[in-house]
């Protein structure tokens, strides 16, 4: 992407698509990945009666097929929009508590964004169209195939988004920060034991990534949640107030760890309640797929 609020123009014949036709290519795919994968379903279907116990059984079968639907209509979504100009994406995209991220930017400490899987989750990376001055990264985990985290992370940074893996993190999240830039993380899903921390969620302790507060802890960075949901035809990117930590209160760091992952995990728990089929269902959140597939077997 140039430094001047137009996205980096990408040649590619999905673009063209329609986002009436992209809707309904996505639900063709999203029935096809619901019947050939069994064991997503009965991932979703496992999530579902965790968190919502009592949803009848039709709602919940909307649930379950929305989500299987999701990740090929975000990417088409992604594909097509990166070829508009600002005032396009002004069109397809609203702003809701943008002050709130406006607020923590001018805090001049960097600003660290954490998000969930809730609506199209990758049309965060067009706000370096509208902060051309500003460094943007996020940090996620390697996709497979290789050849689609090839593709996701191009089509990320023709947005300006910079995209750090996990495991390489550390002295590019804090070069991002020093230089008042923005760090996005995604931490909906189930983290792994050693670079998480416990926190309660849906009634069991569950491993969840610690990482944004770490750097905030660690650098003074604002915490602000961000979600995406569309109601009608427009997509509304939403920015929280400033997640106040717990920032010492006599406690170890590995407290506040604990203490400040847990305020963030009872917001996307808020938001799940809010509008469960806003949420991706199908990541293994409370146990590893191997063990929710033979508890399944089990019953």
């Amino acid at each position: 992407m140039g430094r001047h609020g137009s996205v980096k123009r990408a040649i590619n014949p999905l673009r063209l698509l329609s986002f009436q036709l992209i809707d309904k290519i996505s639900q063709i795919l999203g029935y096809t990945y619901f019947f050939i994968s069994p064991s997503r379903r009965k991932i979703a279907e496992y999530n579902l009666e965790k968190i919502l116990p009592l949803l009848p059984y039709e709602k919940k079968k909307k649930v379950v097929k929305s989500s299987f639907s999701k990740p090929f209509k975000n990417i088409l979504e992604l594909i097509k929009i990166q070829n508009f100009s600002k005032e396009d994406i002004e069109r397809f995209i609203k702003f809701k508590g943008l002050h709130n991220f406006n607020n923590a930017l001018k805090k001049g400490k960097g600003v660290i964004v954490v998000s969930g899987h809730f609506g199209n989750w990758e049309l965060p990376v067009i706000m370096p169209v509208f902060y051309p001055d500003k460094t943007f990264i996020t940090v996620g985990k390697k996709q497979k195939p290789e050849f689609f985290n090839n593709f996701l992370f191009k089509l990320r940074k023709n947005f300006g988004f910079r995209v750090i893996e996990s495991k390489n993190a550390l002295l590019p999240v804090f070069k991002a920060l020093k230089k008042k830039g923005v760090v996005g993380f995604i931490i909906d899903q189930r983290g792994k034991k050693d670079n998480s921390v416990k926190v309660e969620f849906f009634g069991e302790k569950i491993y969840c990534s610690s990482a944004p507060v770490y750097f905030s802890l660690k650098t003074g960075a604002p915490i602000v949640f961000s979600y995406v949901e569309k109601k009608n035809d427009t997509y509304w990117l939403c920015f929280s107030d400033e997640i106040v930590l717990d920032r010492n209160n006599g406690k170890d760091f590995q407290s506040l760890l604990e203490i400040n992952t847990q305020k963030i995990h009872n917001i996307i728990k808020d938001n799940i309640l809010k509008n469960p089929e806003n949420w991706y269902w199908l990541h293994s959140k409370f146990k590893s797929k191997r063990r929710v597939l033979e508890e399944c077997r089990l019953k």
